[in-house]
């Protein structure tokens, strides 16, 4: 009997380790994974740095300046110059709304690092409901793919208009300038 109950003790000491450290395996890949969140939440916040405020006002100031030195110009332009001023104004109409949604994105990552932060401590204190554990850290990775697509989108809207500047602002300024002078000329 004896010996039977020794077996039995072994046998459930050697299942509550197996439990164990199956659970501190879960502990750990979960902990792993909002690490990984939070570095991913950390290096989208840098990344949203590059995108310059002033640098958008900057380009919409300038489209306004040369849209109304346009507007003074009472010639027809050629096909080349309305070209080029329909390609910057593209670009400067797909600026609309990226500070705001650089805002957004700044104020939600804020929020999510938070979130992640209290989950981590949950979690490494074993405390909240365990078992949604996996269901939180999920909805937490889809609202940072939300943030990290919007990103995208408004990192490629910024690169356009400045592309779009880069190579037209100049040229058109030229024009006009070259307009202007015609449109003395013939005055005189």
């Amino acid at each position: 009997m004896s010996k039977n109950r020794t077996f039995n003790w072994s046998l459930l000491l050697l299942f509550t380790l197996i439990v164990s450290s199956c659970t501190e395996f879960d502990k750990n890949r979960r902990l792993n994974n909002i690490d990984e969140l939070i570095n991913t939440c950390i290096e989208k916040a840098e990344s949203l740095k590059d995108i310059d405020s002033l640098r958008i006002n900057q380009i919409s100031s300038n489209f306004s300046v040369l849209a109304n030195d346009l507007n003074q110009i009472e010639d027809t332009f050629s096909l080349q110059i309305a070209e080029s001023i329909d390609d910057y104004k593209l670009g400067v109409t797909r600026l609309h709304g990226v500070n705001g949604k650089r805002s957004w994105i700044k104020s939600n990552l804020n929020q999510l690092q938070l979130s992640l932060a209290s989950l981590k401590k949950d979690i490494s204190g074993s405390k909240g409901q365990r078992q949604n554990y996996d269901k939180f850290i999920a909805k937490e990775k889809a609202k940072l793919l939300e943030i990290e697509s919007l990103l995208e989108e408004i990192k490629k809207d910024y690169n356009f208009a400045i592309e779009q500047e880069e190579l037209h602002l100049n040229n058109l300024k030229s024009s006009v300038d070259s307009l202007r002078k015609n449109k003395s000329q013939h005055v005189q």
